[in-house]
């Protein structure tokens, strides 16, 4: 988002899906740190070197686990997926340091903010108020967190709809 307002003419399109829309740091902390005691301790910089590669280990071993409990898990993949180094660098200059509510009402672009009603109610609000221009659409939809995994299908259908 800050790239398309900081380079329009790079920028044809643009969309969000999924966006962490919350107004900085002290907000996006009480957030995520209350998401489970695994984001709470993978997040911060003391415990990640130690979280990471145990929980990317116990990753592996999840068939064993029950299903809800391993479905959990397969977001897990996700987020596990990336060093403790590249998720706390995008976590802090991405997520904590960014700013939704003023970049949607810089942003020139054509922009699709795609949001699930399950997700956080704080990224509904944040959205909500944030001052948007005509060329801003905000859709929201019967998901959660994880639109591209939950609903693969709508999602490939409004994309083509989009572009």
């Amino acid at each position: 988002l800050r790239y398309a307002v900081q380079n329009k003419a790079r920028v044809e399109k643009l969309l969000l899906i999924n966006t962490p829309a919350m107004s900085g740091p002290k907000e996006v902390d009480q957030t995520m740190l209350k998401v489970s005691l695994l984001y709470n301790v993978a997040l911060r910089p003391v415990t990640r070197r130690i979280v990471w590669p145990v929980a990317r280990m116990s990753n592996r071993f999840k068939r064993l686990l029950p299903t809800k409990i391993s479905r959990h898990m397969n977001y897990d993949d996700h987020f596990f997926s990336h060093s403790a180094r590249s998720r706390s660098k995008s976590y802090k200059n991405l997520i904590r340091h960014g700013d939704v509510k003023t970049d949607l009402g810089r942003v020139e672009v054509e922009t699709l903010v795609v949001s699930g009603t399950k997700d956080f109610g704080i990224y509904l609000q944040t959205l909500n108020q944030a001052p948007t221009r005509p060329n801003v659409q905000i859709e929201n939809i019967d998901a959660g967190h994880h639109i591209p995994l939950d609903l693969p299908d709508l999602l490939t259908r409004r994309l083509a709809q989009y572009y």
